[in-house]
């Protein structure tokens, strides 16, 4: 900020401001000479006293700040004539300063009070500013004279004090009378007794405590006491432990579609925009299909139910919901391969949009066939209802399952 006067803020018409804005430089000096005119043409009469060239905004924008002080309350400085300002611009310093040279000033002659620069806030821009006037050099004038005070007038008489009267002699002190030698008289007979007398000493002290006789012996130990009644009464439960969970990760990649029903296969697909890969396994609408996986079970798992979660898209819109069912056996050493798969449970999940990733609710408990436990084979098969509240008329992408497990 450039300033060229000072302000006694008196009220809050002492100073007004005015901000012009633009990215041309044609352009923001029209603006701010516009301005600067319409402050000297307010009846009240005000001065400039500051002017300032700043970038502003997220781009290639400059703003022109103007202050001007009320008249009476300029202390010193500002512009008695109405300045006005030539912008110009250029894309580095260098060629800001040969811009400097090129630019005219408006008028075209006069003197130059100042001279501004500012770089736009995305750095690729320089605005240059100069000021063409003649700023009040001067102080305002003192302040005039206090008339005389008039003189005051007279105190007047003050009255005499009137005189005292005269104090009249002491008299003079009686004689004495003589001292008399007359006895009073006995006081009567009948008068009060005399005070109580003091009280004698009380009995003598307390003799000494005689020494205590020996200890007799112990008598015999009595019989013991019959054992009470056994309590019928159950202890509190204790606290039973967090359980903790495992997971087992199934993907699309890693498994197959069954020989029987199969869902449609595997296939790698990317996004058109970002290129992002994924392998899918699609299920066809209005038909139960299935798809399977075969892995280890984990050395920690506790031996009872799982559950699951499914991960799936779609290129369809449709708010409409896919069932997903999954079931599965567990195989100790040297049992029969061909066996049946434990009961299936399903969970409805509603698609959220087209290739939007859904990851539905956890299904309820699923009890695997066999005996299963830890480190045996486990078989997995899932599969897309297609029917009932299997209501998207559009293939279902599935991505992946998640499989909980209690940990041992």
């Amino acid at each position: 900020m450039s300033r060229y006067g000072t302000v006694t803020v008196a009220s809050v018409e002492s100073v007004i401001t005015r901000i012009v804005e633009s990215a041309d430089p044609t352009d923001l000096q029209g603006r701010a000479n516009a301005a600067i005119a319409g402050i000297y043409a307010i009846p009240d009469g005000y001065r400039v006293v500051a002017i300032t060239l700043s970038g502003a905004g997220d781009g290639h924008t400059f703003t022109v700040t103007i202050e001007a002080g009320l008249v009476m309350d300029i202390t010193e400085g500002g512009f008695v004539v109405a300045p006005t300002v030539s912008c110009y611009l250029a894309s580095a310093a260098e060629a800001l300063l040969i811009a400097r040279g090129m630019a005219t000033p408006a008028p075209a002659s006069g003197t130059i009070a100042d001279s501004q620069s500012a770089g736009s806030s995305k750095g690729t821009r320089f605005m240059g500013l100069l000021v063409n006037g003649m700023p009040n050099a001067g102080t305002v004038g003192p302040t005039g004279f206090t008339g005389p005070t008039g003189p005051t007038g007279r105190t007047g008489v003050t009255g005499a004090t009137g005189v005292t009267g005269f104090t009249g002699p002491t008299g003079p002190t009686g004689i004495t009378g003589a001292a008399s030698t007359v006895t009073g008289p006995t006081g009567d007979p009948g008068g009060p007794t005399g005070p109580t007398g003091v009280t004698g000493p009380t009995n003598g002290p307390t003799g000494p405590t005689g020494i205590t006789g020996r200890t007799g012996p112990t008598g015999p130990t009595g019989p013991t006491g019959p054992t009470g009644a056994a309590s019928t009464v159950t202890g509190p439960t204790g606290i039973t432990g967090a359980s903790f969970t495992g997971q087992l990760l199934l993907t699309a990649a890693g498994g197959w579609a069954s020989l029987t029903n199969g869902a449609s296969g595997i296939s790698q697909v990317e996004t058109v925009t970002n290129q992002v890969n994924s392998f899918f396994v699609d299920f066809l609408t209005a038909v139960q299909s299935f798809f399977e996986w075969d892995v280890p079970l984990p050395l920690d798992y506790n031996g009872g139910t799982v559950t699951a979660v499914f991960y799936w898209l779609t290129t369809s819109a449709s708010g409409n919901s896919v069932v997903w069912g999954i079931q599965g056996r567990a195989y100790a050493d040297a049992a029969v391969l061909d066996q049946a798969f434990g009961a299936a449970v399903e969970v409805t999940d509603a698609n959220n949009g087209a290739g939007d990733v859904n990851i539905s609710a956890t299904t309820a408990a699923v009890t695997l066939a066999g005996a299963p436990a830890g480190g045996q084979h486990l078989q997995l098969r899932v599969y897309r209802l297609g029917s009932g509240a299997d209501n998207l008329a559009a293939t279902a992408r599935l991505l992946e399952v998640r499989v909980n497990y209690t940990v041992a």
